[in-house]
Protein backbone atom coordinates (compact mmCIF):
# COMPACT_ATOMS: atom_id res chain seq x y z
CA UNK A 1 0.00 0.00 0.00
CA UNK A 2 1.50 3.33 -1.09
CA UNK A 3 -0.54 6.58 -1.80
CA UNK A 4 -0.61 10.36 -1.28
CA UNK A 5 -3.54 12.48 0.61
CA UNK A 6 -3.96 15.91 1.31
CA UNK A 7 -3.78 16.67 5.03
CA UNK A 8 -6.81 18.73 5.57
CA UNK A 9 -8.97 16.59 3.62
CA UNK A 10 -7.82 13.73 5.60
CA UNK A 11 -7.90 15.05 8.87
CA UNK A 12 -11.42 16.11 8.28
CA UNK A 13 -12.84 12.18 7.63
CA UNK A 14 -10.81 10.83 10.88
CA UNK A 15 -12.22 14.05 12.85
CA UNK A 16 -15.86 12.45 11.87
CA UNK A 17 -14.48 8.67 12.70
CA UNK A 18 -12.59 8.72 15.63
CA UNK A 19 -16.20 8.39 18.00
CA UNK A 20 -17.32 5.35 16.73
CA UNK A 21 -14.41 2.70 17.45
CA UNK A 22 -15.23 0.94 21.15
CA UNK A 23 -11.81 1.43 23.27
CA UNK A 24 -13.38 -0.79 26.13
CA UNK A 25 -13.95 -3.83 23.66
CA UNK A 26 -11.94 -7.14 24.13
CA UNK A 27 -11.62 -7.19 20.35
CA UNK A 28 -8.66 -4.99 19.98
CA UNK A 29 -9.70 -4.75 15.95
CA UNK A 30 -12.36 -2.64 17.31
CA UNK A 31 -10.00 0.32 18.13
CA UNK A 32 -8.52 0.57 14.69
CA UNK A 33 -9.67 2.46 11.56
CA UNK A 34 -10.20 -0.02 8.22
CA UNK A 35 -7.93 1.39 5.58
CA UNK A 36 -8.31 0.33 1.88
CA UNK A 37 -6.76 2.22 -0.81
CA UNK A 38 -7.26 1.28 -4.25
CA UNK A 39 -8.03 2.45 -7.92
CA UNK A 40 -6.93 6.42 -6.93
CA UNK A 41 -9.74 5.85 -3.89
CA UNK A 42 -8.70 5.55 -0.28
CA UNK A 43 -11.45 4.02 1.97
CA UNK A 44 -11.43 4.38 5.40
CA UNK A 45 -14.35 2.29 7.70
CA UNK A 46 -15.25 2.37 11.41
CA UNK A 47 -17.78 0.29 13.51
CA UNK A 48 -18.22 -0.76 16.96
CA UNK A 49 -20.50 -3.25 15.45
CA UNK A 50 -23.75 -1.40 16.53
CA UNK A 51 -22.40 1.76 13.76
CA UNK A 52 -20.49 1.85 11.02
CA UNK A 53 -19.46 4.30 8.89
CA UNK A 54 -17.46 4.26 5.03
CA UNK A 55 -16.13 7.37 4.22
CA UNK A 56 -14.30 7.57 0.40
CA UNK A 57 -12.19 10.16 -0.99
CA UNK A 58 -9.48 10.64 -3.83
CA UNK A 59 -6.28 10.13 -3.21
CA UNK A 60 -3.02 9.44 -5.46
CA UNK A 61 -2.23 5.87 -4.94
CA UNK A 62 1.23 4.34 -6.33
CA UNK A 63 0.40 0.63 -4.63
CA UNK A 64 -3.02 -0.68 -3.54
CA UNK A 65 -3.65 -2.22 -0.19
CA UNK A 66 -5.19 -2.70 3.46
CA UNK A 67 -4.18 -2.25 6.62
CA UNK A 68 -5.94 -1.51 10.33
CA UNK A 69 -4.64 1.53 12.06
CA UNK A 70 -5.27 2.71 15.47
CA UNK A 71 -7.36 5.02 15.60
CA UNK A 72 -6.74 7.67 18.15
CA UNK A 73 -2.73 7.51 17.40
CA UNK A 74 -3.84 7.97 13.58
CA UNK A 75 -5.79 10.24 14.49
CA UNK A 76 -3.17 12.49 16.79
CA UNK A 77 -0.64 11.85 13.86
CA UNK A 78 -2.74 13.68 11.15
CA UNK A 79 -3.72 16.75 13.90
CA UNK A 80 0.24 17.62 14.25
CA UNK A 81 1.20 17.14 10.57
CA UNK A 82 2.00 20.11 9.02
CA UNK A 83 -0.39 21.28 5.66
CA UNK A 84 0.05 19.57 2.80
CA UNK A 85 0.67 15.92 1.01
CA UNK A 86 0.86 13.57 3.73
CA UNK A 87 2.47 10.01 2.43
CA UNK A 88 1.77 6.16 3.25
CA UNK A 89 3.57 3.68 3.03
CA UNK A 90 3.31 -0.07 3.83
CA UNK A 91 6.00 -1.69 5.80
CA UNK A 92 6.51 -5.24 7.28
CA UNK A 93 4.38 -6.39 9.61
CA UNK A 94 1.41 -4.38 8.84
CA UNK A 95 3.52 -1.30 10.15
CA UNK A 96 3.08 1.89 8.05
CA UNK A 97 5.16 5.06 7.24
CA UNK A 98 3.42 8.29 7.37
CA UNK A 99 5.47 11.67 6.44
CA UNK A 100 4.77 14.96 5.72
CA UNK A 101 7.48 17.59 5.12
CA UNK A 102 10.01 16.79 7.62
CA UNK A 103 7.90 14.81 9.96
CA UNK A 104 7.98 10.87 9.83
CA UNK A 105 6.16 8.06 11.83
CA UNK A 106 6.23 4.58 12.15
CA UNK A 107 2.75 3.07 13.21
CA UNK A 108 1.96 -0.28 14.02
CA UNK A 109 -1.16 -1.96 12.81
CA UNK A 110 -3.24 -4.85 12.57
CA UNK A 111 -4.05 -6.98 9.32
CA UNK A 112 -6.66 -5.84 7.14
CA UNK A 113 -8.42 -8.73 7.12
CA UNK A 114 -9.12 -8.86 10.86
CA UNK A 115 -11.78 -6.22 10.51
CA UNK A 116 -15.56 -7.12 10.60
CA UNK A 117 -16.70 -6.96 6.86
CA UNK A 118 -18.81 -4.25 5.70
CA UNK A 119 -22.84 -5.18 6.57
CA UNK A 120 -23.78 -6.24 3.44
CA UNK A 121 -27.80 -6.18 3.93
CA UNK A 122 -30.31 -6.23 1.52
CA UNK A 123 -32.74 -3.32 2.39
CA UNK A 124 -36.15 -3.33 1.03
CA UNK A 125 -37.37 -0.25 2.36
CA UNK A 126 -36.78 2.82 1.71
CA UNK A 127 -37.73 6.62 2.36
CA UNK A 128 -36.32 9.95 0.97
CA UNK A 129 -36.31 12.49 3.13
CA UNK A 130 -34.72 16.86 2.74
CA UNK A 131 -31.82 16.46 5.49
CA UNK A 132 -32.65 19.39 7.22
CA UNK A 133 -36.22 18.20 7.62
CA UNK A 134 -34.46 15.15 9.33
CA UNK A 135 -31.86 17.17 11.51
CA UNK A 136 -34.53 19.05 12.77
CA UNK A 137 -36.79 16.07 13.84
CA UNK A 138 -33.57 14.34 15.03
CA UNK A 139 -32.39 17.54 17.29
CA UNK A 140 -36.17 17.93 18.97
CA UNK A 141 -35.72 14.20 20.09
CA UNK A 142 -32.27 12.92 20.68
CA UNK A 143 -31.72 15.21 23.55
CA UNK A 144 -34.30 13.60 25.72
CA UNK A 145 -32.72 9.69 25.11
CA UNK A 146 -32.49 8.14 28.03
CA UNK A 147 -28.79 7.85 29.04
CA UNK A 148 -28.83 4.71 31.01
CA UNK A 149 -28.28 1.73 28.44
CA UNK A 150 -29.12 -0.55 30.78
CA UNK A 151 -32.67 -0.21 29.91
CA UNK A 152 -32.66 -0.71 26.13
CA UNK A 153 -36.32 0.24 24.86
CA UNK A 154 -35.26 4.09 26.50
CA UNK A 155 -31.89 4.37 25.01
CA UNK A 156 -32.59 5.31 21.42
CA UNK A 157 -35.34 7.62 19.19
CA UNK A 158 -38.66 5.97 18.55
CA UNK A 159 -39.19 6.36 14.55
CA UNK A 160 -42.74 5.06 13.48
CA UNK A 161 -44.88 6.25 10.34
CA UNK A 162 -48.89 6.28 10.74
CA UNK A 163 -51.40 7.27 8.55
CA UNK A 164 -54.57 9.91 9.36
CA UNK A 165 -56.76 10.41 6.51
CA UNK A 166 -55.43 9.63 3.61
CA UNK A 167 -51.71 11.51 4.71
CA UNK A 168 -49.01 9.77 5.86
CA UNK A 169 -46.62 11.43 8.95
CA UNK A 170 -42.86 10.49 9.75
CA UNK A 171 -42.80 10.39 13.72
CA UNK A 172 -40.05 10.17 16.16
CA UNK A 173 -40.26 10.08 20.10
CA UNK A 174 -37.71 9.87 22.89
CA UNK A 175 -38.02 9.38 26.43
CA UNK A 176 -35.70 8.78 29.53
CA UNK A 177 -39.24 8.33 31.90
CA UNK A 178 -39.26 12.21 33.35
CA UNK A 179 -39.57 13.82 30.30
CA UNK A 180 -40.82 12.98 26.17
CA UNK A 181 -40.14 14.60 23.32
CA UNK A 182 -42.47 14.11 19.98
CA UNK A 183 -41.81 15.57 16.62
CA UNK A 184 -44.34 14.81 13.65
CA UNK A 185 -43.22 15.58 9.70
CA UNK A 186 -45.73 14.77 7.01
CA UNK A 187 -44.50 12.57 4.29
CA UNK A 188 -46.06 11.52 1.14
CA UNK A 189 -44.05 7.82 1.18
CA UNK A 190 -45.29 5.04 3.74
CA UNK A 191 -42.72 2.80 4.40
CA UNK A 192 -44.00 -0.49 5.21
CA UNK A 193 -41.34 -1.91 7.87
CA UNK A 194 -42.25 1.61 10.02
CA UNK A 195 -45.79 0.80 10.33
CA UNK A 196 -44.57 -0.94 13.68
CA UNK A 197 -41.61 1.29 14.69
CA UNK A 198 -37.88 0.73 14.72
CA UNK A 199 -35.49 2.23 17.72
CA UNK A 200 -32.65 3.75 16.51
CA UNK A 201 -29.68 3.83 19.30
CA UNK A 202 -28.55 7.64 20.68
CA UNK A 203 -25.05 7.01 18.93
CA UNK A 204 -26.49 6.17 15.49
CA UNK A 205 -28.89 8.52 15.45
CA UNK A 206 -25.67 11.30 16.58
CA UNK A 207 -24.24 9.68 13.33
CA UNK A 208 -27.19 10.21 11.03
CA UNK A 209 -27.61 14.18 12.47
CA UNK A 210 -24.22 14.59 11.97
CA UNK A 211 -24.43 13.49 7.94
CA UNK A 212 -27.73 15.74 7.70
CA UNK A 213 -26.34 18.49 9.09
CA UNK A 214 -23.38 18.11 6.37
CA UNK A 215 -25.58 18.12 3.51
CA UNK A 216 -28.40 20.49 2.16
CA UNK A 217 -29.89 17.37 -0.42
CA UNK A 218 -31.79 14.56 0.40
CA UNK A 219 -30.65 11.51 2.44
CA UNK A 220 -32.14 8.07 1.39
CA UNK A 221 -33.05 6.07 4.15
CA UNK A 222 -33.39 2.34 3.40
CA UNK A 223 -34.80 -0.03 6.64
CA UNK A 224 -35.18 -3.73 7.23
CA UNK A 225 -36.17 -5.42 10.68
CA UNK A 226 -32.76 -4.70 12.19
CA UNK A 227 -30.79 -2.16 10.25
CA UNK A 228 -31.29 1.09 9.37
CA UNK A 229 -28.61 2.86 6.09
CA UNK A 230 -28.35 6.36 5.04
CA UNK A 231 -25.69 7.08 2.01
CA UNK A 232 -24.26 10.22 0.58
CA UNK A 233 -21.80 10.20 -2.79
CA UNK A 234 -18.87 9.42 -0.30
CA UNK A 235 -20.44 7.90 2.56
CA UNK A 236 -22.31 5.21 4.11
CA UNK A 237 -23.71 4.95 6.96
CA UNK A 238 -25.35 1.53 8.84
CA UNK A 239 -26.88 1.33 12.26
CA UNK A 240 -27.92 -1.50 13.82
CA UNK A 241 -31.57 -1.28 15.31
CA UNK A 242 -32.59 -1.91 19.09
CA UNK A 243 -34.59 -4.58 20.04
CA UNK A 244 -36.47 -3.03 23.20
CA UNK A 245 -40.12 -2.04 23.31
CA UNK A 246 -41.08 2.08 23.14
CA UNK A 247 -43.35 2.89 25.82
CA UNK A 248 -46.79 3.80 24.67
CA UNK A 249 -45.82 7.70 23.55
CA UNK A 250 -49.31 8.37 23.01
CA UNK A 251 -51.64 7.26 25.85
CA UNK A 252 -48.74 9.70 27.56
CA UNK A 253 -49.18 12.76 24.99
CA UNK A 254 -53.25 12.66 24.59
CA UNK A 255 -53.55 12.21 28.34
CA UNK A 256 -52.61 15.73 29.20
CA UNK A 257 -54.85 18.30 30.18
CA UNK A 258 -54.04 22.15 31.86
CA UNK A 259 -54.19 25.80 31.13
CA UNK A 260 -52.26 27.77 28.81
CA UNK A 261 -49.19 29.57 30.30
CA UNK A 262 -47.89 31.49 27.18
CA UNK A 263 -44.12 33.10 27.21
CA UNK A 264 -41.50 34.40 25.38
CA UNK A 265 -38.80 31.73 24.48
CA UNK A 266 -35.59 33.59 24.89
CA UNK A 267 -36.87 35.31 28.08
CA UNK A 268 -37.77 31.96 29.67
CA UNK A 269 -34.74 30.49 29.10
CA UNK A 270 -32.57 33.08 30.22
CA UNK A 271 -34.68 33.23 33.41
CA UNK A 272 -34.42 29.68 34.38
CA UNK A 273 -30.90 29.67 33.32
CA UNK A 274 -30.08 32.25 36.21
CA UNK A 275 -31.94 30.24 38.69
CA UNK A 276 -30.60 27.60 37.71
CA UNK A 277 -27.54 28.39 38.86
CA UNK A 278 -28.38 27.86 42.67
CA UNK A 279 -29.64 24.52 41.25
CA UNK A 280 -27.23 22.96 39.47
CA UNK A 281 -25.75 21.11 42.07
CA UNK A 282 -28.91 19.96 43.69
CA UNK A 283 -31.38 18.31 41.98
CA UNK A 284 -31.95 21.07 38.76
CA UNK A 285 -34.81 21.93 40.77
CA UNK A 286 -36.57 25.04 40.40
CA UNK A 287 -39.89 25.98 41.30
CA UNK A 288 -42.71 28.39 39.40
CA UNK A 289 -44.93 30.30 40.86
CA UNK A 290 -48.22 31.90 39.56
CA UNK A 291 -50.39 33.73 41.77
CA UNK A 292 -52.92 35.27 39.22
CA UNK A 293 -50.73 38.19 38.11
CA UNK A 294 -49.23 38.98 34.76
CA UNK A 295 -46.03 37.52 35.50
CA UNK A 296 -44.66 34.14 36.85
CA UNK A 297 -41.96 33.84 39.76
CA UNK A 298 -39.44 31.56 39.52
CA UNK A 299 -37.03 30.11 42.95
CA UNK A 300 -34.04 28.16 43.80
CA UNK A 301 -32.34 27.16 46.51
CA UNK A 302 -29.13 25.03 47.56
CA UNK A 303 -28.43 24.91 51.32
CA UNK A 304 -24.80 25.29 50.83
CA UNK A 305 -24.87 28.22 48.46
CA UNK A 306 -28.25 30.27 49.30
CA UNK A 307 -31.33 30.81 46.64
CA UNK A 308 -32.39 33.14 43.58
CA UNK A 309 -35.56 34.34 42.28
CA UNK A 310 -36.69 35.97 38.84
CA UNK A 311 -39.66 36.80 37.31
CA UNK A 312 -40.75 37.33 33.95
CA UNK A 313 -43.90 38.38 32.18
CA UNK A 314 -46.58 35.65 30.73
CA UNK A 315 -50.13 35.40 29.32
CA UNK A 316 -52.31 33.03 31.15
CA UNK A 317 -56.08 32.32 32.71
CA UNK A 318 -54.52 30.53 35.60
CA UNK A 319 -54.81 31.90 39.19
CA UNK A 320 -52.30 30.22 40.99
CA UNK A 321 -50.34 27.15 40.90
CA UNK A 322 -46.69 26.31 42.40
CA UNK A 323 -44.89 23.18 40.45
CA UNK A 324 -41.54 21.97 40.56
CA UNK A 325 -39.27 21.18 37.93
CA UNK A 326 -35.63 19.99 36.37
CA UNK A 327 -34.63 23.38 35.09
CA UNK A 328 -32.23 21.93 32.71
CA UNK A 329 -34.99 19.63 31.31
CA UNK A 330 -36.78 22.74 30.29
CA UNK A 331 -33.47 25.07 28.96
CA UNK A 332 -33.18 21.99 26.61
CA UNK A 333 -36.43 21.76 25.30
CA UNK A 334 -36.14 25.49 24.78
CA UNK A 335 -33.10 25.19 22.95
CA UNK A 336 -34.40 23.18 20.31
CA UNK A 337 -37.38 25.30 19.69
CA UNK A 338 -37.82 28.09 17.48
CA UNK A 339 -40.80 29.68 18.15
CA UNK A 340 -40.49 33.17 19.35
CA UNK A 341 -43.50 32.28 22.56
CA UNK A 342 -43.54 28.94 24.49
CA UNK A 343 -46.98 27.71 25.05
CA UNK A 344 -46.95 25.76 28.65
CA UNK A 345 -49.73 23.82 29.44
CA UNK A 346 -50.24 23.30 33.31
CA UNK A 347 -52.23 21.68 35.44
CA UNK A 348 -51.26 21.73 39.38
CA UNK A 349 -48.33 20.94 40.77
CA UNK A 350 -48.88 17.19 40.47
CA UNK A 351 -49.47 17.20 36.76
CA UNK A 352 -46.74 16.92 33.71
CA UNK A 353 -46.91 20.28 31.66
CA UNK A 354 -46.72 20.08 27.83
CA UNK A 355 -44.86 22.63 25.86
CA UNK A 356 -45.26 23.39 22.11
CA UNK A 357 -44.77 26.11 19.97
CA UNK A 358 -46.27 27.76 16.87
CA UNK A 359 -43.35 27.95 14.96
CA UNK A 360 -42.33 24.28 15.90
CA UNK A 361 -45.31 23.00 14.20
CA UNK A 362 -45.57 18.38 15.05
CA UNK A 363 -43.39 19.20 18.06
CA UNK A 364 -44.73 18.33 21.87
CA UNK A 365 -42.64 17.82 25.03
CA UNK A 366 -43.87 16.96 28.17
CA UNK A 367 -41.88 16.82 31.57
CA UNK A 368 -42.73 15.29 34.78
CA UNK A 369 -42.86 17.69 37.76
CA UNK A 370 -40.59 17.55 40.77
CA UNK A 371 -42.06 17.85 44.40
CA UNK A 372 -41.78 21.64 45.64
Amino acid sequence: MNFTIPRNELYRILSKLKGIPNRSSSMAILSHLHVMAAKDVLSITSTDLEVTVRVKIQAEVFGEGVVALPCEPFFRIIQKMPEGNISFEAEPNNRVGISCGNARFNLVGLAGEEFPGFPDIAFKEQLTIPSKKLQNMLEKTLFAVSRNEENSSLAGVFMTMCGNNGTNSLCMVATDGHRMAKVETRFHDRVPVLQDGVLVPLKGGMELLRMARETDEDLELRFDSKNIAAARTDETLVIRLLSGRFPDYRAVMENIHGTPVVSDRESLGKCLERTHVMAQDHGNHVSLYLTGKDYMEMKSSNPDLGDAEDQIPVQTKLQEITAGFNANYLIQCLKVMKSREVNILLKDGRSPALLTGEADEGFSYVIMPLAV
